[in-house]
């Protein structure tokens, strides 16, 4: 009869880096009449009634979670005498967060379908923020997996984006892209008629309308001398007076610009006719009412001789 308890040794405690390979708890137990196994890792059985022989019994504890675990190890003889020994086993990490290095990039202002994507990764992801030059657009649980921002609507200007990441084990990893929006797109700029007026009338104006998704200023000529300069809002009216002028031909000529640079221009000729003299006016009023007189004495004639 066998009276004798298996013998085991006690391996060190193993710590490993997670996402590491090759790691192994090693035990050395004896027995005259071995017969089996089993080894829990955190209460739960990994191995279950193996056969032991006799010799080493080895275990892979790779992948792992993160934090510490406990394996034991459980030897059997013939006799159903039993011997056990537990390892702890802490799976650390060093290494934070990986993030892409997402290019700088732009677009046109009011094009659509733009937006960032960083493919960060880590084994224990935790949170995720995304800001726009320094102020929080989104942020939330970062569960793994991609990272994406719609970045449409933005005015002319540049954008600085940053991408955060940080694992369960506050370790983190950043990435920031620079946005350009660009402006190409010229003002448009109305083309009202061009001005006739008898000197001296007043109440003449010139009245273009201009749009752009940034006015900045518009200058105006008289016959290529600046008349006028000022700022301008889009969609409304720039109001330009040519009261006063001497009977003559002009032109005026507009030119807006907006902030970038862009500009449109437009040409309206004012014509102003020479007034017509007070005493001719004077004298036409004169006839015009002996005409008037002499037909009504006309018809009461006529009228008279009828009755």
């Amino acid at each position: 009869t066998d009276v004798n308890t298996p013998t085991i040794n006690h391996p060190s405690d193993v710590s490993y880096e997670q996402g590491t390979t090759g790691n192994i708890i090693t035990w050395t137990p004896a027995d005259s009449n071995p017969y089996w196994y089993n080894i829990t890792v955190n209460g739960l059985l990994t191995s279950y009634d193996d056969p032991w022989l006799g010799g080493d019994i080895v275990m892979n504890i790779d992948g792992l979670s993160l934090g510490t675990h406990t394996a034991i190890c459980y030897v059997y003889d013939l006799e159903g005498h039993m011997t056990s020994d537990p390892v702890e086993i802490e799976v650390t990490t060093t290494a934070p967060p990986v993030i892409d290095d997402v290019a700088d990039f732009g677009y046109e202002e009011g094009s659509t379908g733009n937006s960032i994507t960083w493919h960060p990764s880590d084994a224990n992801p935790d949170y995720y923020s995304i800001t726009r030059d320094g102020i929080i657009i989104d942020e939330g649980i970062w569960v793994g997996g991609d990272l994406n921002i719609d970045i449409d609507g933005l005015s002319y200007g540049s954008y600085i984006f940053v991408c955060f990441v940080n694992d369960t084990e506050g370790q983190s990893a950043s990435d920031s892209v620079v946005v350009t929006v660009t402006d190409n797109v010229m003002p448009i700029l109305t083309s009202p008629s061009d001005v006739i007026y008898s000197e001296g009338d007043t109440g003449n104006n010139i009245i273009w309308i201009a749009t752009d998704n940034n006015p900045a200023s518009y200058i105006v000529y008289r016959e290529g001398v600046q008349v006028e300069t000022n700022s301008w809002t889009s969609g409304s009216s720039i109001v330009i007076s040519v009261d006063g002028l001497a009977a003559a031909s002009y032109n005026y000529t507009i030119v807006v610009f907006d902030e970038v640079g862009n500009s449109a221009k437009d040409e309206v000729t004012v014509a102003v006719t020479p007034a017509v003299p007070e005493l001719t006016q004077n004298i036409f009023f004169a006839l015009l009412s002996i005409m008037v007189i002499f037909v009504i004495i006309n018809i009461k004639r006529r009228t008279y001789k009828k009755n």
